[in-house]
């Protein structure tokens, strides 16, 4: 008896001095906004971030897609996977952060619900060269790019730009919302001619009048005159937190039927003001969306950038730029123009908090990197040149919900 209860210590110490000297792999899949995905991208990718610090002190590698194959920045990808390595085997600690920016209301579902998300996630075998994967989802799909559904496709954290209470996704209550920087929003026209070149305002009611009817409006909407010309509605479907934010912010309500339009954007292939994006594009085809939309705030983009239609979009900070850059217009909003120092005092309110999102007890280092990545955006300083985010402790004034009152603190 007392050989065998040695040989069974002796086998329980060499267990346990195994488990202490082994090599370990952590998964980490984020989901969400795509309004903020860029910031959350660049935060990923640094040398002094999270994920660097992992990686000592190194720029993660990294590799991209966009769900329609199309050659995009790395910070406007759908999906993307970081690669972080630290220690040596056989103590070894690989981490991937997966990346999924299917729109805030998505974000809150998957999260909440903990939906295992089916060809979403890149799989772990890809090559990291800090490229964009080329192909079309079935073509990522059928060369094993994207990860099946599964218990590890599961989002284990996720950012949103709109509170749970204003998504459809209430029945599973999420365990944490964490403020962490403000994210605005811009209103923003076609450069159509004739007196469409005398808009310069949208106003809450007129924004409400033009998306929930029929999606287009007279120019007298605008004007006040006698002009007949239509105006069309164009905006993001029903999983992005920019058409949430906006609905709530004019007052229309977080659950309101849109209408919307599309159009074909027929790019004429001059290269100026910014390659592949020239502002003598033009729109044909405008067809009816009933209460859907265009599934990015860059398709938006595109749309308002061009000419042909006299159309109205609203769009994060960030996507706005890109379409003022390809010739769109700025509108400001219910008189008041859009800056970093009108959003703080609180006189320009098309605004939403971007937050983190948690439904289950985190641990180990997937705890830690949802720690470390609150903690760099709370702490990221406000972009004084484009104002794409504002930082929340520098804001003096507040609001309790989304398209609430805006009050002084």
């Amino acid at each position: 008896m007392k050989t065998k209860s040695l040989i069974f210590a002796t086998g329980l110490t060499m267990a346990l001095l195994s488990s202490a000297h082994a090599d370990t792999t952590t998964i980490i899949n984020i989901t969400g906004s795509t309004a903020g995905r860029s910031t959350i991208h660049s935060t990923l990718i640094s040398a002094t971030g999270p994920l660097g610090a992992l990686n000592g002190n190194v720029a993660p590698s990294f590799v991209w897609y966009k769900v329609d194959g199309s050659t995009a920045a790395a910070s406007s990808q759908d999906g993307a996977i970081y690669k972080a390595v630290s220690g040596v085997s056989p103590n070894q600690n690989t981490v991937y952060v997966r990346t999924y920016w299917a729109g805030s209301a998505s974000g809150v579902e998957y999260v909440s619900n903990q939906t295992q998300l089916d060809r979403k996630f890149l799989a772990t075998t890809v090559t990291f060269n800090n490229l964009q994967l080329a192909g079309t989802t079935a073509t990522l799909t059928s060369s094993n790019a994207l990860s099946p559904a599964s218990a590890s496709t599961v989002s284990s954290f996720g950012f949103s730009d709109v509170k749970q209470s204003s998504t459809p996704h209430q029945s599973n209550s999420l365990a944490e919302q964490t403020d962490m920087f403000i994210l605005p929003f811009k209103w923003v026209k076609t450069a159509g001619g004739g007196n469409f070149a005398n808009v310069t305002n949208i106003s809450s009611q007129q924004a409400r009048v033009l998306y929930t009817t029929i999606g287009i409006q007279p120019l007298s909407l605008f004007t006040g005159g006698t002009d007949i010309d239509d105006v069309y509605a164009v905006g993001r479907d029903f999983d992005s937190g920019t058409r949430i934010t906006a609905v709530a912010e004019t007052g229309a309500g977080v659950f309101s039927t849109l209408d919307q339009y599309q159009f074909t954007v027929n790019d004429v292939g001059v290269t100026a003001p910014t390659a592949g994006f020239a502002n003598d594009d033009t729109l044909s085809n405008p067809v009816e969306v009933f209460n859907s939309g265009y599934a990015s705030g860059g398709s938006v983009a595109n749309v308002l950038g061009a000419t042909g239609y006299n159309c109205i979009g609203y769009l994060g900070a960030s996507d706005a730029k890109t379409a003022i850059a390809q010739g769109a217009i700025e509108l400001t909003y219910n008189g008041s123009a859009f800056s970093v120092a009108n959003i703080k005092n609180g006189k320009y309110t098309f605004w939403s908090k971007y937050q983190a999102l948690r439904k289950q007890t985190l641990s180990g280092t997937t705890s830690n990197m949802f720690s470390s990545l609150k903690t760099a955006l709370i702490n990221l300083t406000t972009d004084n040149t484009d104002g794409t985010r504002v930082k929340l402790t520098d804001m003096a004034v507040d609001r309790t919900a989304d398209g609430g009152d805006v009050i002084p603190k």
